[in-house]
């Protein structure tokens, strides 16, 4: 490759990327107060933006767009696509409604985060733009852009870079060791013009999905964090509940500490439960100190995900739950203030609440004390948590835990699910079940990697060996490595704290019936009590008796002769007891 296609600096960038993904990169155990500490301060110190994701350049709807501002939607993700408006080089025709769309968005005074990522068949065959030619076309195409339209105030560019779906021609082929380097000269182009013509114009770069920080950390530590005012994520792969512990880890490179982390996008493919998540995310992302959160999609896209409209401007769930969080949430601080790893309250300012977790009852013993369902419907009579269900709680006096809320007995001791820990390369301390390794015989702690820092590996942080791609941990699922490289067992280890009568729930089902199966054991200070051999579903449900400093058990090896094992797991344990 040329210095004619790839700017020098990017190609320094592509050494180093390429050697981060032999395992030769930051190291990953890194560990400072915004990693492990999520509500520090990191990003945005005030309220966190809500957005919704349009298609107004594939077509304007006046039905949608009135629809969208009486829902109260001031900020507009969108984008305008490059040969509707470059016909003939260097020159710009905005003489297109798709084309024409932010003017209509100034005159109600909203804003747009304009995302920059097709090619033009002007230039590299109208594939993703590289070379010197094309990137500075792309640029100066963005120029014009911001120029002409005072509503944009942010631009994106990329979408979701790091994939497969977005980019074409030579950025494709090159395969993921060069994609960030392009990522960069793409970023460059565009800064070096936009803030010429604009320089109060916000540049985000990164344009990933999921929260790959393997990808995204050589990304700013090759000069991308000095042409960038935040970095845009799209974490879709990520359950609600590990988004900031996943965040936690992309803020170990200090570039990423110091820039504003922006979801561009996020949304929900289950219509039933699409308000809740929208109101849990918002509470999750507002505590992490995230920026924004644009919901994807405004408007119906026929791609399965749950829009805030239907095609005629009506308001769904996911809409009410949209106007519910402008109205009861926005424009306060978030602080998570969750008083166990079951239990997820996050206050807004000192007068709101969000809460959901782990079936246990909440008691409101104040009359100014308000309760709704993510959708802002009044909730009456009794109140009890559920894990994908959002209580809202509004107070006409400060409220918290132990004023004017009070929860409710839970039974839960001990879950992996809710106890996966991304904080350092160290095993997890304190009560709850703790993962180890076993390789050939020897008890080793995990490693915690970044995601995407190499092909063949998951997109977000999980538990790992760095020169293993098949040996890896996530809250619920594992994958485990045999044959000539040895052979692996993953344990999880509880230590009781005292005598107690607890119930044990694990269950572990195989991706593959058809291979040799897993080996599921529970044991107790060494003695087995259980072990199962199958091919699919594995269950083990019993009452056990624990002494005070006993060591809990459960662990999974795969059969003989199996490469590969990869499985969903989960473990509980409760107190029948304690709220008898």
């Amino acid at each position: 490759m040329s210095s004619r296609v790839m700017p020098l600096r990017c190609l320094v960038f592509a050494a180093a990327f390429a050697a981060m993904h032999h395992g030769q990169g930051a190291a990953y155990g890194q560990t400072d107060a915004c990693a492990n500490d999520v509500n520090a301060e990191c990003g945005s110190s005030g309220g966190m933006i809500l957005g919704a994701a349009s298609n107004f350049s594939q077509g304007w709807r006046d039905v949608t767009f009135e629809a969208a501002i009486d829902l109260g939607l001031t900020h507009f993700r969108d984008g305008i696509r490059w040969p509707r408006i470059e016909r003939e080089r260097g020159e710009y025709q905005f003489d297109q409604r798709e084309t024409q769309y932010p003017a209509r968005i100034a005159e109600r005074g909203a804003e747009l985060v304009l995302t920059v990522n097709w090619g033009n068949p002007l230039y590299d065959e109208g594939k993703t733009p590289h070379t010197a030619e094309a990137l500075a076309a792309f640029g100066q195409f963005v120029a014009a852009l911001v120029e002409r339209y005072p509503s944009i105030t942010t631009v994106e560019v990329g979408n979701e870079f790091n994939g497969q779906n977005f980019v074409s021609g030579q950025v494709e082929r090159d395969g993921l060791a060069q994609r960030g380097a392009y990522h960069l000269a793409m970023l460059e182009a565009v800064a070096s013009r936009v803030r010429v013509v604009r320089p109060g114009v916000r540049i985000l770069g990164g344009a990933a999905h999921s929260i790959p920080a393997g990808y995204l950390w050589p990304i700013l530590s090759g000069g991308g964090a000095d042409l960038m005012d935040g970095l845009a994520i799209h974490p879709y792969t990520t359950s609600i509940d590990q988004l900031a512990g996943q965040i936690g880890v992309l803020r170990r490179n200090p570039a990423a500490r110091s820039l504003s982390i922006e979801v561009t996008e996020f949304g929900s493919d289950n219509a039933a439960r699409a308000a809740d998540d929208l109101v849990r995310a918002y509470a999750v992302l507002a505590s992490a100190g995230v920026a924004a959160l644009y919901w994807y999609p405004l408007n119906e896209r026929e791609d399965g995900m749950t829009p805030l409209l239907t095609r005629d401007g009506s308001v769904t769930t996911a809409g009410e739950a949209f106007r519910f969080i402008q109205q009861a949430l926005a424009n306060v601080p978030a602080r998570d203030i969750s008083p166990d790893p079951f239990t997820r309250v996050h206050s807004f300012g000192d007068r709101a609440m969000v809460l959901w977790g782990e079936p246990r009852d909440i008691i409101v013993d104040r009359d100014d004390v308000t309760a709704f369902d993510a959708r802002g419907r009044q909730v009456s009579g009794r109140l009890r948590l559920q894990p994908d269900k959002a209580l809202v709680l509004l107070g006409d006096a400060p409220l918290g835990i132990g004023n004017g809320v009070i929860l409710g007995c839970s039974a839960l001791v001990a879950d992996t699910l809710y106890q996966f820990d991304l904080t350092d390369g160290e095993p997890a301390t304190g009560p709850g079940f703790v993962p180890t390794l076993v390789l050939d015989g020897q008890r080793r702690g995990w490693e915690v990697l970044p995601g995407q820092q190499r092909g063949g590996v998951p997109w977000t942080p999980y538990l790992g060996v760095a020169d293993m791609p098949n040996l890896r941990l996530a809250e619920d699922r594992l994958s485990m490595a045999v044959g000539r490289r040895g052979t692996a067992q993953i344990a999880h280890t509880f230590t009781s704290d005292k005598a107690a009568r607890l119930r044990l729930e694990a269950s572990l089902t195989s991706d593959n019936a058809e291979a040799n199966g897993l080996t599921l054991s529970v044991a107790a200070d060494g003695l087995v009590i259980d072990t199962i051999i199958g091919r699919d579903s594995l269950v083990v449900d019993r009452i056990l008796e624990l002494q005070d400093g006993a060591a809990l058990e459960v662990s999974v090896t795969p059969t003989a002769n199996q490469t590969h094992g990869r499985a969903s797991y989960r473990y509980r344990l409760t107190d029948p007891a304690r709220c008898e």
